[in-house]
């Protein structure tokens, strides 16, 4: 995509080339997951994964980014393969699944991934234990002049 940036814009502000010196980007794919999931081994799935489609690749971009990170006196350690993290969200459990990839290769990559996780979790092994989550929403319909409040509450057992 070619961008152009007017000279007030060049003059005043601050433009940052993400791949200029590193030709590669941070990548997530997330997978929504119930919270009555088994998480660690969902975690675990997920990094098997993630090593089958894009460990072997992931090596080289991480050893060049801790070289780069290394000379600049900077003592962070990079991940050389992919990792998993978790999040907790509205009503289910977030599992990204975090790797290293060439900024111009990144949607080969995620849709690769997106392909091997879709097809690994719907594997008969995992039912019941990796339990798929989606957005919902619940709705609670009264009857009219029905007071809102839940019928079980009463002021004695409720305060």
């Amino acid at each position: 995509r070619l961008i152009t940036f007017p000279n007030s814009e060049v003059l005043s502000g601050s433009l940052v080339n993400l791949t200029r010196d590193f030709p590669y980007v941070w990548d997530e794919v997330s997978v929504q997951v119930a919270n009555t999931s088994d998480i660690a081994y969902a975690m675990s799935v997920l990094e098997g994964v993630a090593m089958q489609v894009i460990g072997d690749y992931m090596r080289e971009p991480a050893q060049s980014y801790e070289a780069i990170l290394r000379r600049a006196k900077l003592a962070l350690a990079v991940a050389d393969a992919p990792q998993v993290f978790v999040s907790l969200e509205e009503s289910w459990t977030a599992l990204s699944i975090r790797y290293l990839v060439g900024a111009r290769e990144r949607r080969v990559w995620k849709s690769r991934l997106a392909q091997a996780v879709t097809a690994e979790l719907n594997a008969r092994a995992h039912a019941g234990r990796i339990i798929p989550a989606y957005p919902r929403h619940q709705v609670q319909l009264l009857d009219a002049g029905e007071d809102p409040v839940d019928p079980a509450w009463t002021p004695s057992a409720g305060s």
